[in-house]
C-alpha cells in the first residue's frame, strides 16, 4: 500500500496519519519550503505579460560595476 504513495522503502520514513470520514488516511509528508509552498500557484508568464517586460532598469552604476 505505501508503495503507492511513492513509499517504497519505508524504514526511517515519515508519514502523516490523519482520520477522515472514519477513515485512517496515509499520506506522505509535505517536505516543500514555505518558499516553495507560498510560489505553488504562481505564473511566472502571466506575470510577465502584465508587466510588459522582463528587464528591470536599476539606474547608472554607483560602485565599480563597470570595469
Amino acid at each position: 500500500m505505501l508503495s503507492k504513495i511513492g513509499i517504497n522503502n519505508p524504514v526511517g520514513q515519515s508519514v502523516q496519519v490523519s482520520i477522515e470520514n472514519d477513515r485512517i488516511v496515509i499520506q506522505k509528508p509535505d517536505n516543500r519550503s514555505a518558499l516553495q509552498k507560498r510560489f505553488e500557484n504562481f505564473d511566472v508568464e502571466e506575470y510577465f505579460k502584465k508587466s510588459g517586460s522582463r528587464e528591470v532598469d536599476w539606474g547608472e552604476p554607483v560602485g565599480r560595476e563597470v570595469f
